[in-house]
């Protein structure tokens, strides 16, 4: 399949650590990551994420998902980076959107330190 970026990356490397029984997941996008966010190419942004995670892509659930599409939806609100957590609920995006992509408690979260 040809690279459809042109080598460029939507995203920097992707970090994530054990945190509150789980694990958080912080993706950071790219200037050329953030200026193509349509959502008929987010099957590229999830994809280049989980790839550049490796052989911790398996931490990539279904509620990491919705909420790193909540992040695109909302950009760029939700800049500097996205912060995922595994023991959010599932929940489809677009309900996500009304919480600012945190379920429950708010916010567009916080940078990681």
């Amino acid at each position: 399949m040809a690279d459809p970026w042109l080598g460029a990356d939507l995203y920097y490397q992707p970090w994530w650590y054990d945190a509150n029984g789980g694990w958080k997941v912080n993706v950071k996008p790219t200037l050329w990551g953030g200026a193509n966010t349509a959502p008929s190419i987010w099957w590229a942004h999830r994809d280049e994420v989980r790839s550049k995670m490796g052989g911790a892509a398996w931490r990539w659930t279904t509620s990491i998902q919705e909420q790193f599409y909540c992040h695109l939806a909302g950009f760029p609100a939700s800049l500097p980076e996205y912060n995922l957590e595994s023991w959010r609920p599932a929940w489809n995006w677009a309900t996500m959107a009304v919480y600012n992509c945190n379920y429950l408690e708010g916010g567009w979260g916080s940078v990681s330190g």
